[in-house]
Order: structure tokens, then C-alpha cells, then sequence
């Protein structure tokens, strides 16, 4: 036996091996790293250091079940002030009647109290009788005729703002998914050329393999390790026997591989056949690993000789079967990738469509408000024409008593509450004399009105948003819901020292609302960026004991910067929202509020 000529080729059979391990390695790290990336795989634990030598870290938690819904309810309300003032008599006589008591609420024109004088009445009652029908069918007519326009041009001026909002939306839809589109087709061709460099790359290393075990066991041709045929499997024969079967498999499968034609459009075929491939070569490894087993050492193989020979071996065996996993995740990334796509394109392609929709209809309700509003314009016209020419006629014979009588009664100028009272009934006032005082404050209060289902997810105290810009407190929430709209009225307390609102004028709110009620308590929302999304697992960690525990958790729905936890938290425990990435299972943390 020469053992001059053995050596050098077995340390050049070994230094191939070293060189082609490497090779594949190193290209499959790059390759499925991207892909991996693309997909949103979870790193290798293996990459991470152990537990033990991990520095402990600053957190920042949340209980879980404090998190607000993120929801708002858009609404309109009426905004209405508070002042204080004097009422006083405009003329002289005595206190008839006195029609409130103090704390009384009282509105705008509210007749407070009546005076009587004698010389006053005789030369009003004359001309009364007619005056007031008249002009209590002008006001009525009016009333009924303004108040028509003005909610006809409230839902005009909405009616535009929903085509307007509606507009917008669907640009902003439609540009999103024309946006997304080349990125998609950017992720998924170098998503494919990565599985490409792949394919190729672990095709050539399992040539490599298949020569490597070749050279040990010699299912083909006569090349082989030198001095090691005599006793190759010497203590199980049956072994060799089986390894040269499984190496032959492998071959075939290998050469029927090589000759495939391999592209963009069937890479992922071609992977799933490169995998089973692998699975062959790992087989032909695993029973010359048993040849190995099997193998003595004779006088010109030594055992020292063998023992490295069996640990190249069970190397390259393990080096199959990383290969082999490495190739099956860049085939699932492909699959992951076009999946992920598919529903972001489908999701952005529904919500242009619903935007689309929505224009529609919110031109639609646009057209019926302004044929309303010229309707109603037309009516208050005629009505106000007839109505008029009455109240000229009569006020004609309704002279200076008239205006005299009027003076006799004592309206409050403004809404508030009573909240005093200088004179009581046979009282004789001069002109000028204080009646009663009608307080309000600086505090305005804005009037709403939401469902039934909304208005159980509103608390007083809450802040609201009037028009974008200022906010107010949810003052009250009436019991029960108005006989006539069904909703349930709530009143916004705001600061209106500056004037910021006009009284008696309709405002946009912005209200918050709690998460709703679910059925059970183990649905909660937590902050989307609290939790880890992986192909096979989504998780969260907590803290426990000082330390960061993960935990496995099924998600329902996303509210905005939210998603719902449906299994796997309970209220109450302590959710790591900042500084869980790249936390492992275990590591000590110091939790900051």
C-alpha cells in the first residue's frame, strides 16, 4: 500500500469537501436571509446567545385591558351660550302676574311677568284681537318656512362635504394600490432570483455529497479511499449493500435534475424537486454513515484514520439536511410572499371599490338635498309673500298702543336660569325697574345625539373635538332616548370665554369610543406593534418575576394602531410594548410604565 499517494489524497478529498460546504453555505445564508426577510420568518435561535448571557433591559409595558378602541363617532351638534343680565320693565304699571320662580330654566322671548295699566289696555284692546291672529300666522309661517331652508341647506353643505370626503378617499385608495403594485412585482422577482442562487447552489452541493460518499462506499466507477475496501463494512455487509442502493436513487434523481430546465416561471417546481433530492442525498449519507459504523480498522487504515473519516461523514450528513431545510424555506417564501401580496392587493382593491361606492351615493344623496333646498327656498317665498301682506294690513290700525302694550309684558332676552326675582305680584315698577336677573356662564354647551350602540361606548369625562380644533368634556348623557329621533342626547360642557363657538350654530364633534362589548372577556386590544408576526406563530411577551415571558396568542381584527387578542392574554397582565424586539424567552427586563 503507498501510503505517500494515500495521504495527499485524502487531505485533497477532505479540503473539496471543507471548499464546497462552504460555498453552499455561505450563498444559502444570503439567499434565504432575503427571503426570509420578505416573508417575515423569525431568526435562528441557534444565531442568538444563550439566555444566561443576555444583558437585562429597559421595557415599556402596558396593562392589558387599559387600551382605548382608537374608534371616533363623527357627529353634529348645537352649540348654545350662557351670559348673564337684567330684565326690566320698558313700562310703568303693576305686577299682574309673575310667571317663573327662581332656578326656573327659561328661554329666549320667555314671558316672565305681566304688568297691568289701565289706560294702556283700553287703546290697545281695540286693535289687539286682529294684530295678534295676524301676526301670530306671519311667525308661524315664517318659523315653519326658515327653519325648512335652513335644514334643507345644512344637508346640502354635508351633502358636499361627504362628496368631497368621498372624492378623496378614492384617489387616496386608488393611488395606494397603483403604489403598491411595482413594489410587489420588485419583492417577489428578487424573491425568486434569491431561490434561484439557491437552487443552483444546492444542486452543486449535492454533487459534491453524492462524489463525497461515492469515494467512501463506491457505488460507480473505481475511484476510492485507499487502503479502507478490506474490512469497508465488514461487520454488516447488508449495510453496504443498502448504502450503494440509496446513493444510486440519489444519482438518478440528481442527473434527471441537471437535465430539467430551471427559470422564474417554474422555480418553485423546481425547488420542491431540488428538496426531494436532498431528502434522496440525505439518505445515501445517513446509510454510509452506517457503512462507517460498521467499518474496522486493518493494518493499513488505521482507527484514527476511520474515526475522521466517520466524522467527515456525519458531517456532510448534517450539512444535507441544513441544505435541505434552507431549500424548503425558500420555497415557502415564495409561496408566503405571493399569498401576502394577493391580500394586500385584494384588500386595496376593495377598499377603492367601497370608495368608489361610496362617491356614488354620497352624490346621489347630494343632488336630492339641493332639489330640497330649491324646493324649500320657492315655498319660503310664497309663504312669507302672503303672510306679509296681512300683517301690513293690520298693523295699520295697530298703532303706538300697540307698542305700548307690548311694553307691559316682560320677556327674558336670552336662555338660562332664573336666578333671582326683585319684585312679586301688586308691585308698582317704573320703566327701567329690574324684574329678574337670567344667569348663564361662559360655558357653552354643545347638544348631540348618538345611537343607542354608541352612546353605551361614551363616558362622561371623555374629551370630544369640535371642529377639528377645540375640545370639550361630556358633560351628560341623558337615560333614555328622545321620543322622536330614537337617540340618546349628550351635552359637550366647552370653555367659550374667547368666543370661539357661536351660539344657536352647528359644529362637527369628533367623540372617542370604549371597545365595544364582546360576548367574553377574553377578547382584548393591544397595540399592533406589541406583537410578532411569523409564518407559523404570532406571539407576545409579558412580564413575569422580572423576567420576559413569551406567550402564544391568536389576533382577531385591527382597529387602526391595534389588533385584537382573542386568545391567549387576560386583562390585566403586563404586555411588553417597546423594546420586545429582538427579546428572547427568560431575559430579565425592568419594566417602565
Amino acid at each position: 500500500m503507498n501510503f505517500v499517494n494515500a495521504m495527499p489524497n485524502k487531505e485533497k478529498r477532505l479540503k473539496r469537501l471543507r471548499i464546497a460546504m462552504f460555498v453552499v453555505g455561505t450563498a444559502l445564508a444570503v439567499a434565504v436571509g432575503a427571503a426570509a426577510k420578505q416573508a417575515l420568518q423569525p431568526s435562528k435561535a441557534s444565531d442568538a446567545p444563550a439566555i444566561s448571557e443576555l444583558k437585562t433591559i429597559q421595557v415599556k409595558t402596558i396593562s392589558v385591558g387599559d387600551q382605548a378602541s382608537g374608534e371616533i363617532v363623527s357627529t353634529a351638534g348645537v352649540v348654545t351660550a350662557k351670559t348673564k343680565i337684567d330684565v326690566s320693565a320698558l313700562a310703568g304699571g303693576t305686577v299682574q302676574e309673575l310667571l317663573f320662580s327662581v332656578g326656573d330654566s327659561v328661554s329666549p322671548n320667555q314671558l316672565l311677568a305681566t304688568l297691568y295699566d289701565g289706560s294702556t289696555l283700553t287703546s290697545y284692546q281695540t286693535t289687539s284681537a286682529n294684530y295678534q291672529n295676524v301676526a301670530q300666522s306671519v311667525a308661524a309661517a315664517k318659523q315653519s318656512a326658515q327653519e325648512a331652508v335652513r335644514l334643507a341647506q345644512i344637508s346640502v353643505e354635508q351633502a358636499n362635504q361627504s362628496v368631497a370626503s368621498a372624492e378623496t378617499s378614492l384617489a387616496s385608495a386608488e393611488e395606494s394600490y397603483q403604489a403598491t403594485l411595482p413594489i410587489h412585482e420588485q419583492q417577489l422577482k428578487k424573491t425568486i432570483q434569491d431561490a434561484l442562487v439557491s437552487y443552483h447552489t444546492n444542486l452543486a452541493g449535492v454533487q459534491a455529497s453524492l462524489d463525497d460518499i461515492n469515494y467512501i462506499i463506491r457505488a460507480e466507477g473505481t475511484g476510492q479511499l485507499e487502503d479502507i475496501s478490506p474490512t469497508l463494512s465488514i461487520n454488516d455487509p447488508a449495510s453496504l449493500v443498502r448504502a450503494r442502493e440509496s446513493w444510486k436513487t440519489a444519482k438518478a434523481g440528481y442527473n434527471s435534475q441537471i437535465l430539467r430546465e430551471t427559470s422564474e416561471e417554474n422555480i418553485k417546481e423546481r425547488l420542491a424537486e431540488l428538496a426531494g433530492v436532498l431528502g434522496q442525498t440525505l439518505a445515501a449519507a445517513n446509510d454510509a454513515v452506517a457503512v462507517l459504523q460498521y467499518t474496522a480498522p486493518n493494518f493499513l487504515f488505521t482507527e484514527s484514520e476511520l474515526k475522521a473519516e466517520q466524522t467527515a461523514m456525519v458531517s456532510l450528513k448534517t450539512g444535507v439536511a441544513q441544505n435541505r431545510a434552507l431549500v424548503t424555506i425558500s420555497l415557502d417564501a415564495i409561496g408566503a410572499i405571493k399569498t401576502s401580496q394577493q391580500k394586500e392587493q385584494t384588500a386595496l382593491q376593495n377598499a377603492a371599490k367601497t370608495a368608489e361606492n361610496q362617491l356614488e351615493a354620497s352624490r346621489i344623496a347630494r343632488d336630492s338635498a339641493e332639489a330640497q333646498l330649491s324646493s324649500a327656498r320657492a315655498g319660503y317665498d310664497r309663504e312669507l309673500a302672503g303672510a306679509q301682506t296681512s300683517l301690513n294690513s293690520a298693523s295699520g290700525s295697530r298703532n303706538l298702543a300697540s307698542q305700548a302694550v307690548a311694553d307691559l309684558s316682560v320677556r327674558s332676552p336670552i336662555s338660562g336660569t332664573a336666578t333671582a326675582r326683585y319684585v312679586e305680584i301688586g308691585t308698582k315698577v317704573a320703566p327701567g325697574q329690574k324684574i329678574a336677573e337670567v344667569s348663564q356662564t361662559d360655558l357653552a354647551a354643545i347638544e348631540v345625539g348618538l345611537s343607542l350602540e354608541l352612546a353605551k361606548r361614551v363616558r362622561i369625562g371623555d374629551a370630544a373635538v369640535i371642529e377639528g380644533t377645540f375640545y370639550g368634556v361630556i358633560s351628560r348623557i341623558d337615560p333614555t332616548a328622545d321620543s322622536f329621533s330614537r337617540k340618546i342626547n349628550m351635552e359637550i360642557a366647552f370653555d367659550n370665554t374667547n368666543k370661539d363657538l357661536i351660539p344657536e350654530t352647528f359644529v362637527n364633534v369628533e367623540i372617542p369610543l370604549a371597545p365595544a362589548n364582546k360576548e367574553t372577556n377574553e377578547s382584548v386590544l393591544v397595540p399592533l406593534k406589541a406583537v410578532s408576526i411569523a409564518p407559523a406563530e404570532r406571539y407576545v411577551f409579558v412580564v413575569q418575576e422580572g423576567k420576559a415571558k413569551k406567550v402564544l396568542v391568536e389576533t382577531g381584527a385591527t382597529a387602526g394602531l391595534d389588533i385584537e387578542i382573542t386568545r391567549g392574554l387576560a386583562r390585566g397582565d403586563e404586555l411588553i410594548v417597546e423594546g420586545n424586539r429582538g427579546l428572547r424567552d427568560g431575559q430579565e427586563v425592568y419594566a417602565d410604565q
